[in-house]
């Protein structure tokens, strides 16, 4: 029996042999493999997001007598490109000194963050709106309130537009 085994030749394998490697992978080379993977993600990130919008409060405990959803939006990016816009037109009008920028800037993050930590002590998780596909029309979105609260504190300059 191992003189069977041995007269076999590399040629003569089975045909349910897995394919070769270079043809495995000009299948899943080119635009369409990667749109193809862009689709898939897109996907898994709705359904994980719905997913956590709707079952976070069940796991968490959430959903008592409040009826107050655990999650809420916030345009980050929006105010932070206000407060970098704000200042820039503060060092071009002589308003404020070019050295001065570092230090508000910092001012205005830590400020920022301190508001998140808040919202987050108080059980809020706070998404960023501009990573949330969809979500609940009842969802808060503090982005106007953090606004009034910074331009309260002096650390935001009011830009005229909502």
């Amino acid at each position: 029996m191992s003189k069977e085994i041995s007269n076999i030749k590399p040629s003569e394998e089975s045909p349910e042999a897995a394919p070769a490697p270079a043809a495995a992978a000009k299948d899943s080379t080119g635009i369409v493999g990667m749109l193809g993977d862009i689709a898939v993600m897109a996907v898994v990130a709705l359904v994980v997001s719905l997913g956590a919008i709707k079952y976070l409060p069940k796991t968490l405990g959430l959903s008592g007598a409040s009826g107050d959803l655990p999650v809420a939006t916030i345009q980050f990016d929006a105010l932070v490109r206000e407060q970098i816009v704000s200042l820039s037109a503060q060092v071009s009008s002589g308003e404020l000194a070019v050295e001065e920028m570092p230090k508000r800037s910092s001012a205005f993050t830590a400020a920022l963050l301190e508001k998140l930590k808040a919202r987050a002590a108080e059980g809020k998780v706070i998404m960023r709106a501009e990573a949330v596909i969809a979500a609940p029309a009842d969802v808060p979105d503090y982005t106007d309130q953090f606004r009034s609260e910074l331009i309260a504190d002096g650390l935001l300059k009011p830009s005229g537009k909502k």
